[in-house]
C-alpha cells in the first residue's frame, strides 16, 4: 500500500501529484502519545513542517500548483472521515449543549 506512511505523499518539485484525499491515521494500541504527528517536507528548500494534531483524520491537498499557479501543500485535520455521517467513520454526534473534545 503506498498510502502506509512510509512513502512520500504528493510527487516531487518536477512532476507534483494531484491529491484531493482523506487520510486516516493508525497508530500502535501500546502508544501512548495524546497527538499525531504529520510531517511536511520541501524537497526545494529541504525545510520540513511537523503539524501536531488530535485527529486520526487528515485531509490533504495539492492542487494549489496546477489550480491557482502557486506552489502549496494544505494539511487539513478533520474530526470525522468524508462523508462521516453515512459512514460513521470517526462520527461524534452531539445533543444541544454538548461539547466534541478529543
Amino acid at each position: 500500500n503506498r498510502f502506509d506512511g512510509r512513502l512520500p505523499v504528493g510527487g516531487n518539485a518536477t512532476v507534483p501529484e494531484y491529491h484531493d484525499d482523506e487520510f486516516k491515521a493508525m497508530r500502535p494500541q501500546d502508544c501512548t502519545e495524546p497527538l499525531f504527528r504529520t510531517k511536511l517536507f520541501d524537497p526545494v528548500t529541504a525545510e520540513t513542517t511537523v503539524l501536531h494534531h488530535q485527529s486520526r483524520f487528515l485531509q490533504v491537498w495539492t492542487g494549489a500548483l496546477s489550480t491557482f499557479g502557486v506552489d502549496a501543500v494544505v494539511l487539513e485535520p478533520l474530526s470525522a472521515m468524508s462523508d462521516g455521517f453515512n459512514n460513521r467513520d470517526g462520527l461524534h454526534i452531539l445533543s444541544s449543549g454538548e461539547e466534541y473534545t478529543n
